[in-house]
């Protein structure tokens, strides 16, 4: 079934609700901190919209943006087709697009990589940290945005339907951390609206040290804060092939 506009408009109703006027906190367990926060700009091209294509009709980014939180929104045809195939790249970003922060916020899925494109045979652009849900294969890109001091959204990667080694695409030989707690907070107002302890079990951190020997991946920990289930997991299997930075 093909996508319309509609859809896209949901896309919209959603990022203004849970990334515009919301930002989050994110605490690892090497105690590294990244702030998210998104703005208009980014979300045609999270959407698949190609930034030359509302450039030929004079549009900003942002006008595309305010023009799908309208009731009935209009866009010309070469900024978005009416019917979008639903498995094409496009179609698969406006169908999934709420599951965008399903890359951060899952409960113990959800990794931090130090994403460095030199290491990366599938290779992301202008990425400087990748949050991935290694189980659902929904990840998101983002940059450090020095004059904000906060990272900003570049990409979003469905794989929910590939293999494994699909959703893992990115991971090999890369920095790995952990993701502790997730505060969330009212951009208009800097309140706090909510915190989210992420926690894990024995069988999470087997099947993340499966994740990390498979792709070779280096894992950040606090050394004063070491995971300990992690040691006593790795002495029970005997298993030690990727690599821990202090």
């Amino acid at each position: 079934m093909p996508l319309h506009i509609t859809d896209a408009r949901n896309c919209a109703i959603h990022y203004k609700a849970e990334f515009i006027d919301k930002y989050y906190k994110v605490t690892t367990t090497s105690n590294s901190v990244f702030i998210l926060k998104s703005q208009e700009k980014q979300f045609p091209h999270l959407i698949g919209i190609e930034k030359s294509h509302y450039q030929r009709s004079s549009m900003r980014a942002s006008d595309v943006y305010d023009e799908l939180l309208k009731v009935s929104p209009h866009l010309p045809r070469t900024v978005l087709s009416r019917n979008i195939n639903e498995s094409s790249k496009k179609g698969k970003k406006i169908k999934n697009f709420t599951m965008l922060k399903d890359s951060f916020f899952s409960d113990s899925n959800t990794l931090c990589v130090f994403y460095n494109e030199l290491l990366s045979t599938s290779r992301l652009s202008h990425v400087n940290y990748l949050f991935s849900n290694y189980k659902s294969g929904y990840s998101s890109g983002w940059i450090y945005d020095t004059d904000s001091d906060c990272c900003r959204p570049v990409t979003w990667i469905d794989e929910s339907t590939g293999t494994q080694t699909d959703k893992e695409k990115y991971y090999g030989s890369q920095t790995l951390d952990l993701i502790a707690q997730i505060e969330i907070f009212d951009s208009s107002t800097d309140n706090l609206i909510d915190t989210y302890v992420c926690k894990r079990t024995i069988k999470d951190y087997i099947h993340l040290i499966g994740v990390l020997n498979r792709n070779n991946m280096i894992l950040k920990i606090k050394k004063k804060k070491v995971h300990i289930i992690i040691f006593h997991i790795l002495k029970f299997l005997r298993i030690f092939k990727f690599s821990i930075k202090y």
